[in-house]
């Protein structure tokens, strides 16, 4: 038997955990190391079991980078934790140029409180999540991988280029999820589930052609070969051990249609 994510087991029992520390600091000295200097972190109440583990993960690189810290807690950990934190901090006399959130949720409330007082992201504030958004897939990660191993590619510039066609490809499996992303982060709505979702994934797109990334591999100056299509498809579903995905299980022949759709 092993214990998953608790420090109260016996000295018989091996236990599991993420290093929530180390976590905080990779998080805090990413925005650090891109020139954020005012942090702010949007986490668990005082008295939270992680919480002396992540403001300690943040302090450490602030020690080794510089910088200040605000800290909002919070009790719930929704998307309307991280909302009206943002508010609070909107009425502080300098509003943070870099965000902390301690999942998911909180970072999706704080894009949205962000989104609607006109502050753009990430050019004024750069804002961060750490999971806690349940079943999160990383197959266009995956499959972007193998983009880059034939192409040498920007992992980034990879990803934004494959995710379209995946989002469009695997939405209708998972629709609850894109329609929260769609009108939590990206702020937009539909007549339907169907139309909110859509409106997400464009918005998206739409956003990172603002940022000057790539939508297509047409946009990235790629024109695989059919082998070289196939070649990607089957090495990422090997590398997965046959399938891949939460939002959508994925085998060789769905990432193939993916790849072909980003042309």
């Amino acid at each position: 038997m092993v214990a998953l994510e608790t420090d109260h087991v016996s000295w018989q029992m091996d236990t599991v955990r993420v290093d929530h520390e180390t976590a905080f600091y990779e998080n805090a000295a990413h925005l650090l190391e891109i020139g954020r200097r005012n942090l702010a972190f949007l986490g668990s109440a005082e008295d939270a079991p992680l919480y002396c583990h992540e403001v300690r993960g943040i302090q450490r690189a602030l020690s080794k980078y510089g910088g200040t810290l605000s800290i909002i807690k919070n009790n719930n950990f929704t998307v309307m934790d991280g909302y009206h934190s943002v508010k609070v901090l909107l009425q502080e006399a300098a509003m943070p140029d870099g965000i902390i959130c301690a999942n998911d949720q909180v970072a999706a409330g704080a894009l949205n409180a962000c989104s609607e007082t006109g502050i753009c992201i990430p050019s004024e504030v750069a804002i961060t999540g750490f999971g806690g958004n349940g079943g999160n897939d990383f197959a266009t990660h995956m499959l972007e991988q193998e983009l880059s191993g034939i192409f040498d590619v920007a992992h980034g510039a990879g990803l934004s280029a494959l995710w379209g066609s995946w989002a469009r490809y695997v939405y209708r499996d998972c629709l609850d999820r894109f329609c929260k992303y769609a009108v939590n982060v990206m702020g937009v709505k539909g007549a339907t589930d169907e139309e909110t979702a859509l409106k997400g994934i464009e918005a998206t797109e739409a956003f990172f052609r603002e940022i000057h990334m790539p939508v297509s591999l047409k946009e990235l100056n790629l024109d695989p070969t059919e082998e070289e299509m196939d070649l990607m498809a089957h090495k990422c579903i090997i590398a997965a051990g046959g399938k891949k995905g939460s939002a959508k299980v994925l085998f060789e022949e769905d990432l193939r249609k993916i790849l072909e759709m980003a042309r």
